[in-house]
């Protein structure tokens, strides 16, 4: 699973974890390990105590972001997805089901169609916001 923890000097953080550790688990918290390229080793702790920031890969992230929804019995939740997420949620269903998630609290979820270049290249909502408009790829209208 990716867990990745930005390095405290600069905020980079490797994108597939590679280089992280779990180095100490216990009931108040954990220690990571990680290496950024620029700045050498580094650990962070991750606890309640503190606002460390942690990344966690998409599938986990999105468990991680379901479960939370069901705490909440006032309000009827409802998850917008691309609709190359249609089998993700099957995952992310199961994993749900495995920590005995109420199927009846669970958000309700909409696919929508994903938007794509003439191409046929999905456009990268993370590009986008990153770096704006003037990333749009030369075949799609601003």
């Amino acid at each position: 699973m990716h867990t990745r923890l930005p390095c405290p000097e600069c905020g980079w953080a490797e994108k597939r974890a590679d280089r992280t550790r779990l180095v100490h688990l216990d009931e108040d918290g954990a220690r990571f390990s990680a290496v950024c390229l620029d700045h050498g080793n580094y650990e962070i702790d991750v606890d309640p105590e503190n606002d460390t920031y942690l990344d966690l890969a998409t599938l986990y992230r999105n468990l991680v972001k379901e479960r939370l929804l069901v705490r909440d019995t006032e309000t009827l939740h409802v998850m917008l997805k691309g609709g190359d997420w249609a089998f993700g949620s099957q995952l992310v269903d199961g994993a749900l089901g495995v920590l005995d998630t109420p199927g009846a609290r669970m958000p309700l979820r909409i696919f929508t169609p994903q938007v794509l270049a003439p191409t046929g290249a999905k456009l990268s909502k993370s590009l986008l916001r990153d770096r704006s408009a003037d990333a749009l790829p030369a075949d799609v209208e601003p």
